[in-house]
């Protein structure tokens, strides 16, 4: 038994003695749990005070640290307090750091003035990679952007599609490097893997081949894409805690995406939160390397610290400049990409170019309606309108089908024009003598629907 009990307390580090009664060692404060100070690892912070946590990394020396701003102040540390807790940077070890999979400023650098950084940003992105006048322009403020996205509650993506050999990759790589964070991952990547790593680093997703078959909201990399547009709207995935409780986890997944791809995605809402370009002829000039130099990786550090600087700086005040009055003749989703662009835009006359720019995007989003299911279905509803009192979903199908069955590469069903009606335009129908019909009085409702798909 005496034995038992001496192992017992050296197991709590307790020293016992020939011969003295054990009980005299015993007393209620030596049984206390051991204390540790709580400490979180992160690579970046930002508190409800303003204050924010930057990590650093040196490639150089193999080392991380963190830039630390509170009250306008800056420190450079190797640890930092706040409110009790205790901060590390991820160690240089980390697998995603050292592989340079994902990116971080080295120091912070005085960045001068928006318009030097600008031009700056611009001069880089000319060297090596080219891009059509005005789409550089939101290109550059795009980067901007990134370093100072959690300012807003929806931020438009960036994509370059085409075949290959159209600079996609190179696309990607250059303005990836000096975007926020960039994480650089291809369409193969494990779904799983980008949670957590979005999770973790609260970056830009830098997304190679982003081609895949389904791009519905049933595919992990379309709900990463539709649920990183807006703030507050995590990825969750089913998990139980140890008390076998269920517990899902909320996967962070908002912020910039910078996406290549060789077509437009097939489902019309996720298309919509893309700024894109597709050039029409593909030139290369001779200014432009075949491969990147030795020194662009040192150019872009050296950007990314003085973009770094641009976020301190920014990241409290740049969310006061969206204009929530912004261009009425603009469509609504194109209100939202192209507003939080604008508020980085300091100089006027960019502003001006960029507006224009949204308002040619807000014209195409039309284009584009009119020529969908839905807008073709719409046409003959309202034709109908005039001429018949009970409108039927077979003549509906049967109209649409004489008149644009060219468009579509399926045929044009009863079926298929009250699925459209039903999950698409959101109308009611009903069944009567075994046929369906649109129910009546739905004007406003149609009136509404008339003028979004620009039907006059």
């Amino acid at each position: 038994m005496r034995r038992t009990v001496t192992i017992f307390l050296q197991w709590f580090n307790f020293e016992t003695e020939k011969g003295r009664p054990l009980a005299t060692k015993l007393s209620p404060c030596s049984l206390r749990p051991m204390t540790t100070k709580q400490k979180t690892h992160t690579t970046g912070e930002v508190f409800d005070d303003g204050s924010i946590i930057e990590l650093l990394y040196d490639p150089i020396k193999g080392a991380t640290r963190f830039v630390f701003q509170s009250n306008k102040k800056r420190k450079i540390l190797n640890e930092a307090r706040f409110n009790g807790r205790s901060y590390k940077p991820y160690s240089a070890s980390n697998h995603l750091i050292k592989n340079k999979a994902v990116l971080f400023p080295s120091d912070i650098i005085d960045y001068g003035s928006y318009d030097l950084l600008v031009t700056e940003i611009r001069q880089f992105l000319d060297r090596f990679i080219v891009l059509e006048s005005s789409f550089a322009e939101m290109t550059v403020h795009y980067i901007l952007l990134s370093w100072v996205s959690n300012a807003f509650q929806q931020v438009p993506y960036l994509r370059k599609y085409g075949d290959f050999g159209t600079g996609k990759t190179r696309f990607l790589s250059a303005i990836g490097s000096l975007c926020y964070k960039p994480i650089f991952a291809s369409g193969a990547s494990s779904t799983a893997a980008l949670f957590h790593t979005l999770d973790t680093f609260r970056g830009t997703l830098v997304l190679d081949e982003a081609d895949f078959r389904y791009s519905d909201e049933k595919h992990d990399l379309a709900k990463i894409l539709n649920n990183g547009f807006t703030k507050g709207y995590p990825v969750l995935r089913c998990a139980f805690n140890k008390k076998k409780e269920f517990d899902p986890i909320a996967y962070q997944v908002y912020g910039c995406k910078l996406v290549a791809a060789r077509k437009p995605f097939t489902d019309a809402a996720l298309e919509s939160r893309f700024i894109s370009e597709e050039p029409d002829c593909f030139h290369i000039p001779d200014h432009i390397p075949a491969e990147l130099p030795k020194e662009f990786e040192l150019e872009a550090q050296i950007l990314r610290n003085k973009l770094l600087a641009y976020r301190l700086d920014k990241l409290s005040s740049v969310g006061d400049q969206v204009d929530s009055t912004l261009g009425q003749k603009l469509e609504p989703r194109i209100r939202q990409l192209f507003a939080p662009l604008l508020a980085v835009t300091e100089n006027e006359s960019a502003k001006t170019r960029v507006l224009t720019s949204a308002e040619e995007y807000s014209v195409q989003l039309k284009s584009y309606r009119t020529q969908t299911i839905e807008s073709h279905v719409l046409e003959v509803i309202k034709e109908l309108e005039e001429c018949a009192e009970h409108i039927a979903i077979g003549e509906i199908a049967k109209l649409t089908e004489a008149r644009f069955s060219e468009q579509h590469e399926r045929r044009i069903t009863a079926r298929w024009v009250g699925y459209v009606l039903s999950k698409s335009l959101r109308l009611k129908t009903l069944k009567k003598g075994g046929i369906f019909y649109l129910v009546e009085n739905q004007s406003k409702a149609l009136k509404q629907l008339y003028l979004r798909y620009g039907i006059v």
